[in-house]
C-alpha cells in the first residue's frame, strides 16, 4: 500500500498534530492492532511525549499487516472512532479527501479512480 495514499496514516497524522494520544490508542485498538501501549513514566506526562513513544509502535503493527488487512484496519479505525473524535471530524475528512478517500454512509470509500486502481486492483474482492 502506498504510504502517501494510506487512509490510516492520514488518520494518525491528524491525531498526532491534534496531540490526541488517547485517540491514537483508540484508533489502533479499533484497527485491531497488537502493540505495546505502555509508556515509561518519564515519558507519560504529555500527549506529545506519549505520541512520540506510541506512534512508531502503532505504525509497525499496522505495517506488519498485508494490504487487505491494512485496508480493513483503516476502515475499522476511521469509521468507528465515534463521538470522542467528533471535534476532529472535519480535519480527518479533509486529510482523507486530500489523498482521495471519503467516508460515505459509514463506509471508507476510494473517491478517485487512481486511488481505486492502486488499492482495489482489477479482479480483487474489492473491485
Amino acid at each position: 500500500m502506498k504510504n502517501e495514499l494510506d487512509p490510516f496514516r492520514a488518520l494518525i497524522g491528524v491525531l498526532e498534530t491534534a496531540k490526541e494520544s488517547d485517540l491514537l490508542v483508540a484508533a489502533a485498538d479499533l484497527a485491531g492492532l497488537r502493540f505495546d501501549s505502555s509508556v515509561p513514566s518519564k515519558q507519560s506526562g504529555t500527549h506529545i511525549e506519549r505520541i512520540r513513544v506510541l506512534r512508531p509502535r502503532v505504525l509497525d503493527a499496522y505495517d506488519a499487516l498485508d494490504d487487505t488487512e491494512r485496508l480493513a484496519a483503516a476502515h475499522a479505525a476511521i469509521t468507528n472512532l465515534g463521538p470522542t473524535a467528533q471535534p476532529l471530524a472535519g480535519r480527518i475528512e479533509a486529510a482523507l479527501g486530500n489523498i482521495g478517500w471519503t467516508v460515505q454512509s459509514g463506509q471508507l470509500v476510494a473517491d478517485r479512480p487512481d486511488v481505486r486502481e492502486i488499492f482495489f486492483p482489477a479482479g480483487s474482492q474489492w473491485d
